[in-house]
């Protein structure tokens, strides 16, 4: 029983805020469940609905993820940093293993059973290069990150104006 799991964020005054969080869980080699959450769901401003979307990842996460080993490629050097104070909110206490650089190898959350490891730390590659060398059929694609703000601020406007045009009617 396994897990995949990453987070996308979105700069803003030089602090990065998730806009994006998915994780997919597979049993016996199978996959079992999928669930995405994305900042445009969200109300308030991005600082705000980056709480909320965090918030709600880690309510499904730590009621899902009982019992299994989730991989996150890069967990030492990002995701890992991102996931720890809210995931210390959510948890209380948990362990973290850590290189001599302070680069996250391993959280784990025993009173959940809950084992998060690096991936990266197992197959030293990008995700791209490893697309190539497994053979995945759809491999990781690019994605320019410097377009986020821009498509979550027409988002965030696009849906204020429905709603006031709702509230008018």
């Amino acid at each position: 029983m396994y897990w995949r799991l990453d987070i996308e964020t979105v700069t803003v005054n030089n602090k990065h805020y998730p806009y994006a969080i998915g994780y997919r869980l597979y049993k016996k080699g199978k996959y079992v469940t999928m669930k995405l959450f994305y900042l445009s769901d969200y109300n308030g401003s991005i600082q705000e609905a980056s709480t909320s979307i965090m918030s709600d990842f880690l309510k499904h996460f730590l009621f899902d993820a009982c019992g299994y080993h989730i991989y996150v490629h890069n967990l030492g050097d990002f995701d890992g940093y991102l996931l720890l104070k809210d995931l210390f909110k959510a948890v209380g206490s948990f362990t973290i293993l850590m290189d001599k650089s302070k680069a996250i190898i391993a959280i784990t959350l025993p009173n959940n059973q809950i084992y998060i490891r690096d991936s990266i730390r197992i197959f030293p590659a990008s995700l791209k290069e490893l697309c190539a060398i497994f053979k995945v059929p759809t491999p990781k694609g690019e994605f320019d990150h410097s377009r986020v703000i821009l498509m979550l601020l027409i988002i965030r406007i696009l849906n204020q104006r429905c709603l006031n045009i709702l509230v008018r009617i």
